[in-house]
């Protein structure tokens, strides 16, 4: 009997495509494993859905569910996601960011374990080693993030988990009420809340993570990427913050990989769907280098103290906020 192994993600339709290529490398990567799909969508069209479940003609392994969330927000929760998502203001993160910690809404309750997977993640080896890992006494098992130092330090934590791929277990979220908990959390604490849904995860459940081998989240970025054998070697690769294969005038790592598998997926050929503009990439070195220009509170200080050579810190003007 083969082995079934539980997938989610969660989109609205600007990922659609991306999403579609995360399945297929799934599903070629794991064809001795039955691979059930659930896709948790914000505004998808009927056209949308349709392409999302032609992929089972790809796979025979392949199962794909797709689940419309689009108007089962509460309210306030609604109201909190539109002010995090202004003050974001990069248009990189929407709703969909957010569904991911309410997935027991939507999940069958015959499903115990899940593997949670962001739709610019692809898979390149077999999921066999991390799906029978075991997390009874956690409630996720995570990659630490590539940027947990400075979050350690901002949250005042021992670790900190990229959300981007998540183990996750079930039948512990339902004990505890995780919806409730979230919302709860979400509630009280948006001040700290930078991250979006990544923080809220990590400051719940700061000692129920169980810590992953990178391998199982190779994050992406052009300063960290140390070989392609590595990468190749891993299990999930995860092309994290602006960095996106599919994005025309980026130029990231293992793009080629990329496009093989949407080429297989969709049989046609590669062509660029969306752009970086000048005024995209101008606005976001506004806001990185705003971490250095703005008026430091003491947690700013203590970043950059950590980072930066005290002969470059001291040159900055310090005001207490």
């Amino acid at each position: 009997m083969m082995r079934q192994i539980s997938v989610v993600s969660c989109i609205d339709s600007n990922f659609l495509l991306p999403l579609c290529v995360t399945i297929h490398s799934v599903a070629s990567n794991n064809i001795n494993s039955n691979i059930f799909y659930y896709v948790l969508g914000i505004g998808l069209t009927d056209s949308d859905k349709e392409i999302l479940r032609r992929l089972e003609k790809k796979s025979a392994n392949l199962t794909v569910r797709v689940i419309d969330t689009t108007d089962s927000f509460e309210s306030d929760i609604k109201r909190f996601l539109v002010w995090s998502l202004e003050h974001e203001g990069n248009g990189r993160l929407t709703f969909a960011t957010y569904i991911r910690l309410f997935i027991l809404e939507y999940l069958p309750s015959d499903v115990f374990k899940i593997l949670y997977l962001d739709a610019d993640v692809i898979c390149l080896n077999s999921l066999e080693k991390l799906w029978e890992t075991d997390i009874t006494n956690y409630a996720l098992a995570a990659v630490e993030d590539i940027s947990s130092e400075v979050n350690k330090l901002r949250l005042n934590l021992k670790q900190y988990i990229n959300s981007g791929v998540l183990l996750i277990n079930l039948s512990y979220w339902r004990e505890i009420n995780a919806t409730h908990l979230f919302l709860n959390f979400i509630r009280e604490n948006r001040l700290i809340i930078k991250l979006h849904d990544q923080d809220v995860l990590n400051l719940c459940f700061k000692d129920k993570i169980l810590i992953l081998p990178y391998s199982y989240n190779y994050q992406l970025l052009g300063e960290n990427y140390n070989s392609k054998s590595d990468a190749m070697a891993s299990t999930l690769v995860h092309f994290i913050a602006f960095h996106k294969p599919w994005v025309k005038g980026n130029s990231c790592p293992l793009k080629a990989e990329w496009i093989s598998y949407y080429e297989a997926c969709f049989g046609s050929k590669w062509h660029y769907v969306k752009s970086f503009p000048i005024k995209d990439r101008s606005v976001l070195f506004i806001r990185r280098l705003s971490l250095f220009t703005c008026p430091m509170g003491s947690f700013r200080r203590k970043v950059l103290k950590r980072i930066l050579p005290h002969q470059i810190l001291k040159k900055f003007k310090q005001k207490k906020v």
